[in-house]
């Protein structure tokens, strides 16, 4: 069952830790406040709720990309993953994974983005409008590897 975000519907993860709480309760105002075009949902088919934000972000190409920022049960601590959405980019890592843009592989039914360098850790001072920063990075770096 998909719910849409409330500030008081909450997966209950988030409800049993109240710093992470207040956390994501900004977190989630910063990035609807940088990124309008984003919503939260909460999809309580999986036992704890799985929250994510999905929407579209924009390359300097003015290429348009749907993309879902899951957030695991223990952030701030572990960054969000981006997952991207469309079926072309789909398509282009299951014909060519062997020189694809640095991932994760399939994930939650896209093509999780690898948004740091190898040995490069999150810190838990970044927000999540940082990963959405490097998920646009990343998507510029699959504009140029897919034009090669």
């Amino acid at each position: 069952m998909l719910q849409a975000y409330s500030s008081d519907l909450l997966p209950n993860w988030v409800k049993e830790d109240r710093n992470q709480e207040s956390r994501l309760h900004r977190e989630i105002a910063n990035l609807q406040k940088r990124y309008e075009a984003f919503h939260f949902y909460i999809d309580r088919s999986e036992e704890n709720g799985t929250l994510y934000a999905h929407g579209t972000l924009f390359t300097a190409s003015e290429n348009a990309y749907k993309i879902r920022l899951y957030f695991p049960e223990i952030y701030p601590n572990c960054q969000p993953l981006p997952v991207v959405m469309d079926d072309d980019i789909i398509q282009d890592y299951r014909n060519r994974t062997y020189d694809f843009p640095s991932n994760f592989g399939l994930q939650k039914q896209g093509v999780a983005m690898r948004i740091t360098d190898i040995g490069e850790k999150w810190k838990t001072d970044h927000l999540a409008t940082t990963a959405l920063d490097s998920a646009v990075i990343w998507l510029h770096k699959y504009e140029i590897w897919k034009n090669q």
